[in-house]
Order: structure tokens, then C-alpha cells, then sequence
């Protein structure tokens, strides 16, 4: 990155209250989240032709390149902080499985969704994908049920 991007890039961010998080306050990708308004989501930047993840900029300007099929990852779970020690080069998958997100969530915590134990006698493999077997009978219950009510 040039001198002139280094000072624009740094004209968009600011020192957030704790002094540890470097926020990106220009132009944002909408929400990320379910719930987020517009703006919430990641940083962006113009840099040589193109819009660019600005937290993507900061790490490969500071630390280094970003291999390819690898993501960063906010070790502070703030999407617009820009602090390159903030960032870690992770899988995409690691990055799924340190998020917020519900399914994420639920996985670490050892239970499904509606929170029957994830347990190996409660998991059962279905077009590749883990199943719980409580969730699974309390779907067929309800769908006799409405077949009955419907007769």
C-alpha cells in the first residue's frame, strides 16, 4: 500500500474508548448479523481499483499475505476493528466455529437447537450431515399430529 492509501486508510479509522480496538469508520458492508442494521458489518476500502475488506488491508499491510482459502478472524468479535493484532488467519471453518452464530453456538455448548444432548446416541448421519434423533421424533409427532387434524 502506498503513502497516499496509508494516510487515507488511516483518515477512515479511530481508536475505539478502550484504546485497544482500531475502528473503521467509513463505509461499511451492511449487516452481518441477523439484527444488524445497515453499516454493522465489515469495513470497506478502495485500494488500487478495487473495494476491498478494510480488516483484510490492515492484516496484509502489518502482518502479511493471506493464504489463499483462508479467512480472518476478529479475535475481539468486533467486525469494524482494523487492529492488525486483533486478526488471525484462521480456516473457514475454525472462523465458523468461534462464532456467535446460533449453530455455532449450540455445537460448542453440547446441545442442539431446542437443546437435547448432542450426544452419539443421539446423533445420527444424514446426507452427510449430523442429526439429532430427539429433534427428528419430535418432527414426525407433529407431522402425524396435523395429519390427523387435517383428516
Amino acid at each position: 500500500m502506498d503513502e497516499t492509501a496509508l494516510a487515507r486508510f488511516h483518515a477512515k479509522t479511530l481508536a475505539d474508548d478502550t484504546g485497544e480496538c482500531i475502528v473503521w469508520t467509513a463505509g461499511r458492508r451492511g449487516g452481518g448479523r441477523a439484527g444488524d442494521g445497515p453499516g454493522q458489518g465489515y469495513g470497506q476500502f478502495w485500494l488500487d481499483g478495487t473495494n476491498c475488506a478494510a480488516h483484510r488491508v490492515a492484516y496484509e499491510h502489518w502482518i502479511g499475505p493471506i493464504p489463499d482459502g483462508m479467512v480472518i478472524d476478529h479475535l475481539c468479535r468486533i467486525r469494524t476493528c482494523v487492529n492488525p493484532f486483533h486478526l488471525e488467519v484462521v480456516t473457514p471453518r475454525e472462523n465458523w466455529r468461534r462464532g456467535e452464530q446460533l449453530s455455532a453456538v449450540t455445537i460448542r455448548d453440547g446441545k442442539c437447537q431446542r437443546g437435547h444432548a448432542l450426544t452419539p446416541d443421539n446423533l445420527y448421519l444424514h446426507d452427510g450431515r449430523k442429526r439429532c434423533r430427539a429433534c427428528n421424533l419430535e418432527h414426525a409427532k407433529e407431522r402425524k399430529r396435523r395429519a390427523r387434524s387435517a383428516d
